[in-house]
């Protein structure tokens, strides 16, 4: 499960951690 895929669930982490920092930011 913690293969790099090219077009898998790491990208997806990034872009999630990505939209909740946004999140905050805006929260904060």
């Amino acid at each position: 499960m913690k293969k790099p895929h090219p077009c898998g669930s790491t990208r997806w982490q990034v872009l999630r951690i990505g939209a909740d920092f946004k999140l905050r930011c805006h929260l904060i």
